[in-house]
């Protein structure tokens, strides 16, 4: 069963992906967090790829007061020109979700981002993970390629 939620960010079932018009911005915290989840990213493997050595630590952080998404990411290794960066995840009984937040920004905000998905991600926070992708790199190279990612 789907949640019927009028989103921008939220997806619902069957591998739906809403999309974001929203540009993020790197403005401040609005205020104390409601929950903060700190990460080890790593490159993703898989074929062809080799194993990527990709790695870097992400802050992320949920304002539920003010409806805000907010972002850090730092010490990347090994990164080959960040590109997109999704937060997306499955909830049973809710359905897939995907919040794209935008091009890559070391920092950043998404405001006015829906208080039902805040609160949960919030909730189902090890059912999300966030990715940050990256140039597709040849097999041929000896440049690290793929997506960099990490569970809540």
């Amino acid at each position: 069963m789907c949640v019927a939620v009028a989103l921008v960010l939220a997806g619902c079932g069957g591998g739906k992906k809403a999309t974001s018009s929203k540009a993020p911005t790197t403005s401040s915290r609005p205020e104390a967090p409601a929950a903060e989840y700190t990460v080890h990213l790593v490159g993703a493997s898989g074929l062809p790829r080799p194993a990527s050595t990709a790695t870097g630590r992400a802050v992320i952080g949920l304002y539920t007061g003010s409806e805000t998404l907010c972002w850090t990411f730092s010490q990347l290794e090994h990164v080959t020109e960040p590109k997109g960066i999704v937060i997306r995840g499955y909830v049973r009984g809710s359905g897939h979700f995907s919040a794209p937040l935008g091009r890559y920004k070391a920092e950043g905000c998404l405001p006015n981002t829906p208080a039902l998905f805040l609160r949960i991600l919030k909730t189902h926070h090890r059912n999300f993970e966030v990715v940050i992708g990256t140039k597709q790199v040849s097999v041929a190279t000896t440049l690290p390629g793929g997506p960099l990612r990490a569970k809540l």
